[in-house]
């Protein structure tokens, strides 16, 4: 049932009809945009409805509800808060679905309803019953249940609901338009589809990507389809590792994907300013751990081609006559096509990498071969589309015979196509093939963490730890002629290594800690919405972000120092407050300004516990100055934000004291900047660290890249207080030369 002016025609109804006129048993109402804005609209919505009812039941099928595909139509009324569903619920006394936002209407017989904002979707409504949210779409494709929640990524992540799925975007860089250009990406009946962020907002990680997949359910990523949207996230290489992070095989797209304007899907390259390039005759690829990329889906032939089988296809015969026996066949391959003899088998084309920047056409010929080759190949170079031309790379395998890879060649040079003699070299399965021109000393973990028991002049043998004597540092807490910079010792029971805080622990920070927040006062907007218990967590927070005797730096000082009381009532309040903020799992930036000490103090392989907390930047600080000490890249699993109750502009991240690093690699001084150490967090629960040198590889890729982000980026600005608080050398504390001495053996 449609609702119209009498000046509008039906074709103004977006299709809306046609998307639910197959569901049994569901009474369809919709409207156009001007009859909307007509005052009489809910009378004659009442009055749809009702005859929408009658009609299903004179068809002789059971009324299952009512759809209201009319927009906003489960939101409350500005007037008097009721909502319009519900009240039709009441009064037809069927169930009726409506929603809270516009509607989209899907080729694939759906209707999208949703934002980035909770809540928003199809809601159901029943007679005395509360409305119960749906989703975001209606019907419901198969794989609507198995979506994630959009809450749970992290590592700077943001998840998007859009018609084909989810789009997954970074929080701090959303361009305007991203997800409106999401949203053209289709629907697939069979499989949920996740977009990768925007060119213009930059790289989005591997790694961050990765956990978030973690987190959802092994239906979902079964079923899954990434859709890249740039050169990294398209390439081989980005895909691959992602598939060796979560230990399983991902489904990824070569390009965004479109609908051909004929019924099908195609694959489009962007590059980096989010231009169309060139369309793959890959349109899906299966990256596995350990494997060679496989194709899992094709787009339409070329011009004068026709679909053989799943992954070939078949030179078309001329109009009337009949496709001959033997010939041809152009098999899709991830790195493009290769033109092989019926019968044949690709060989080592089937391995070449998925390339976003070119298109591959191999030639597989048998010396014996006795079909014509120089035809079928113009006739498919000919159908392909102009832009995989431009960028096209001709190769013969071997087998090909001299005479006729001579005349490849010169083809090659007719389409002004690159041209190579046998199959290249397909690079090992999980290799980094890093980019010319960047120069940079990567120094990697040994193979064993056991420690060099030969004293400290001795050279470690292979696979051992580094037993160093560290030269005496100059900074003013190590002014002691006899001190050295050393990794902190363990403690068993380290403080703050616990989440636990008892009422006994908040009566003592209470009574303590009077006179320290006098001048310290929680936002509005946490103390209205918190208890007790969490008012007195947060102001050990704020405690430790404010300046004073006990502030983050103070607290942190005494941590540090073997010869300090620390209040055990302050650190458990503050380790409760920190775990009621949100998590950060991504890069974090901190500056040790003294240099003193450091020149050998981290080394690729240790093994680091920080006794105090440890105060970071989400985002990357003003530039380190010639003399700065040490600049630290940290991957962090479970630091806290502390934006909610930080009364400091910039993103500051704490993590707790206890926390344990693994440093990844060490970068020497250069004229352009100070030493550069790269750490990952550790879990809490490790005792041992076992080796994986391949995920090391890809952490140092990610921190790297994160690096590069910040020194183009404009730089974020550090209080007085927040630079105090990132000034800490992690891991190291200062301990006299018989602990070095006795250390070393």
């Amino acid at each position: 049932m449609h609702i119209r002016r009498p000046d509008e025609s039906e074709a103004a109804l977006s299709g809306y009809l046609d998307v639910l006129a197959r569901q049994p048993g569901v009474a369809v109402v919709a409207a156009t945009e001007g009859a909307l804005n007509v005052p009489s609209i809910p009378s004659a919505v009442r009055q749809a409805c009702a005859l929408a009812v009658e009609e299903v039941l004179d068809a002789g099928s059971a009324v299952v509800h009512v759809c209201l595909a009319l927009p906003e139509a489960a939101s409350p009324s500005p007037g008097d808060g009721q909502v319009f569903a519900q009240q039709l619920a009441e009064e037809l006394g069927v169930g009726v679905i409506a929603t809270n936002t516009g509607i989209v209407a899907e080729p694939v017989g759906s209707l999208f309803s949703g934002s980035d904002q909770p809540g928003h979707g199809w809601y159901r409504f029943r007679r005395g019953w509360p409305a119960e949210w749906i989703g975001h779409r209606y019907p419901a494709p198969g794989w609507e249940n198995l979506l994630p929640r959009t809450d749970i990524a992290e590592g700077g992540l943001s998840l998007v609901p859009i018609p084909a799925g989810l789009m997954v975007c970074r929080s701090d860089a959303l361009t305007p338009g991203a997800v409106e250009e999401a949203r053209g990406v289709p629907v697939h009946p069979g499989r949920p589809r996740l977009v990768l962020g925007h060119p213009a907002d930059g790289e989005i990680s591997a790694l961050a990507v990765a956990e978030f997949l973690r987190k959802s359910s092994p239906q979902f990523l079964d079923r899954v389809q990434l859709v890249p949207t740039d050169l990294q996230t398209s390439s081989a290489r980005w895909n691959q590792r992602l598939a060796d992070l979560l230990g399983r095989p991902v489904v990824a797209s070569t390009g965004v994907i479109s609908d051909d304007g004929a019924g099908g899907a195609i694959a489009v390259v962007h590059d980096g300013g989010g231009e169309p390039t060139w369309q793959p005759p890959a349109l899906a690829l299966r990256y596995a751990p350990g494997k060679s990329a496989e194709v899992v889906e094709t787009a339409p032939p070329p011009r004068g081609w026709l679909v053989f089988d799943p992954v070939h296809y078949r030179q078309a015969p001329p109009p009337g006559a009949v496709a001959a026996s033997g010939g041809w066949l152009a098999r899709v391959v991830p790195s493009g096509l290769a033109l092989l003899p019926i019968g044949q088998d690709a060989g080592e084309a089937d391995s070449l990498p998925f390339e976003p920047n070119r298109m591959t056409v191999t030639v597989a010929c048998p010396e014996e071969c006795e079909v014509s080759l120089m035809g079928p190949l113009r006739s498919l170079l000919d159908g392909l589309p102009m832009s995989s031309r431009e960028r096209m790379r001709l190769v013969t395998a071997e087998s090909v015979p001299p005479g006729l890879a001579d005349e490849i060649r010169e083809l090659a040079d007719v389409y002004g196509a690159q041209f190579e003699r046998g199959t290249p070299a397909v690079p090992a399965i999980g290799t980094s093939i890093e980019p010319a021109g960047e120069q940079r000393t990567l120094v990697m973990a040994p193979v064993s963490g056991k420690a060099a028991q030969s004293g400290a002049n001795a050279e470690p043998g292979p696979g051992e730890a580094k037993t160093r004597i560290l030269p005496v540092p100059v900074a003013p807490a190590l002014r002691e002629p006899e001190a050295a910079l050393l990794p902190a010792p363990r403690s068993p029971s380290a403080p703050g290594g616990s989440n636990d805080c008892s009422a006994l622990d908040r009566q003592e920070f209470v009574r303590w800690s009077g006179k320290y927040l006098d001048d310290v006062a929680l936002p509005v907007d946490i103390t209205s919405a918190t208890s007790a218990d969490a008012r007195i967590d947060y102001a050990a927070v704020l405690l430790y972000l404010g300046r004073g005797e006990w502030s983050g730096a103070a607290l942190n000082n005494a941590l540090r120092s073997s010869g300090t009381e620390v209040p055990a009532h302050y650190v458990a309040c503050l380790t409760a407050g920190l775990t009621r903020l949100p998590s950060h799992c991504g890069v974090v930036f901190l500056r040790v300004t003294d240099r003193a000490g450091l020149d050998s103090a981290y080394s690729a392989g240790d093994v680091l516990a920080e006794p105090a907390f440890l105060s970071a930047m989400g985002a990357r600080t003003r530039a380190v100055a010639d003399d700065c000490g040490a600049e630290l890249v940290i991957w962090s699993r479970t630091a806290r934000r502390t934006a909610a109750v930080n009364p400091d502009p910039a993103d500051e991240v704490v993590f707790p004291a206890g926390s344990r690093f693994k440093v990844l690699a060490v970068d020497p001084p250069t004229n352009d900047s100070a030493r550069i150490v790269f750490l990952v967090e550790l879990p809490s629960s490790e005792i041992e660290v076992p080796g994986e040198p391949d995920l090391d590889r890809v952490l140092v890729d990610e921190l790297r890249a994160a690096l590069r982000r910040g020194r183009r980026d404009h730089p974020v600005e550090m209080t007085e207080a927040q630079a105090e608080r990132c000034d800490i050398p992690v891991g190291l504390v200062p301990r006299r030369r018989t602990e070095v001495d006795y250390a070393g053996g």
